[in-house]
């Protein structure tokens, strides 16, 4: 953003950081793109995804299909008097029709004994934390579907639990030890790698628009676009809780108990407005900068007062086109 922002007042500025995911950004933000080209590539690589995935956003009522805006998603637990199993979501929450509040205490649904959050354990599987359909959000308007899972909902999450994911996907370790994954108790809810960031539904149609992305030719058109898709991620990924609001917890690794499932299509299609948006605002740029990976400090530590521009002063005007 500080590129950003030099850009805007016709300033010239050098952009750095250690990390190369942060400048691979950087350099995608402070470079003017073809939008509309962008645009239009995103648009059939989503059409063509959805031709061979849509389906697994699709839910049937009485013989009618409609389009899912999202699943809900909960932990399941155990009672400590009783151990019965039970998803928090309806029992420990108040549900809002488009949010839940945590309850304070509530009653086991099997023995009735007083219960809070705290009282209850997690479930887990082999293959991570178990975890329940709990309820959908389809369509629009008059035909909306607000409602439990219905059969065809649950048939498909066996399936889809049961599929292989034909692309490629990151599977690195993550260390249940680390500063974050301790505080956000990853270990305890056996997220073992970046791909249990996602839902399996979501890591397949992820992972299918990131296998068609991969393929642009062009390399600056192909980095613009892995950088729109990626922006998604925790928007659309196990972070995105059911409590309003939107992209998890800012400034923290928090996983929620109900999560939503957004629709991975739906979110792309809004953020590629945005693309527009910027792209159009980039128009008025004059000026450029330089990203680079690296320590700034020993790039210039050597000698202080080597101008950062080769024409002087990088606070004065450079003048429309220098």
């Amino acid at each position: 953003m500080t590129g950003v922002a030099a850009r805007e007042s016709g300033r010239f500025a050098v952009l750095n950081d250690l990390s190369p995911v942060a400048t691979f950004i950087s350099n995608v933000n402070n470079t003017r793109h073809d939008g509309q080209r962008a645009v239009d590539v995103l648009n059939r690589i989503i059409a063509e995804s959805e031709r061979v995935w849509g389906y697994v956003y699709q839910t049937l009522d009485s013989g009618r299909k409609s389009s899912v805006n999202y699943f809900v998603w909960s932990d399941v637990f155990t009672c400590p008097e009783c151990v019965a199993e039970f998803p928090f979501f309806p029992h420990g929450v108040v549900h809002h029709g488009n949010k839940v509040e945590t309850q304070k205490a509530f009653p086991c649904p099997s023995c009735g004994a007083e219960l809070n959050v705290r009282r209850v354990e997690r479930v887990l599987l082999h293959e991570g934390k178990k975890r329940a359909l709990v309820w959908v959000n389809a369509g629009a308007g008059k035909t909306r579907v607000n409602r439990a899972p219905n059969d065809h909902d649950l048939a498909l999450v066996k399936e889809l639990d049961n599929a292989g994911v034909p692309d490629w996907f990151p599977t690195d370790a993550m260390d249940p030890n680390g500063y974050s994954a301790k505080l956000a108790q990853l270990g305890d809810k056996a997220i073992t790698d970046v791909s249990r960031f996602l839902s399996k539904r979501n890591l397949i149609v992820f992972s299918d628009l990131w296998s068609r992305v991969n393929r642009i030719d062009d390399v600056a058109l192909r980095n613009l676009c892995k950088a729109t898709l990626t922006s998604i991620f925790t928007v659309v990924s196990e972070r995105q809780g059911y409590f309003g609001g939107g992209g998890g917890m800012s400034g923290n690794l928090y996983m929620p108990i109900v999560r939503m499932e957004k629709n991975v299509y739906d979110s792309l299609h809004r953020k590629i407005g945005r693309l527009e948006d910027a792209e159009r605002m980039k128009l008025s740029w004059h000026t450029a900068t330089a990203t680079t990976t690296q320590s700034l400090g020993s790039r210039f530590a050597r000698n202080p007062r080597r101008p950062l521009w080769p024409h002087g002063n990088p606070d004065r005007d450079p003048g429309p086109g220098r």
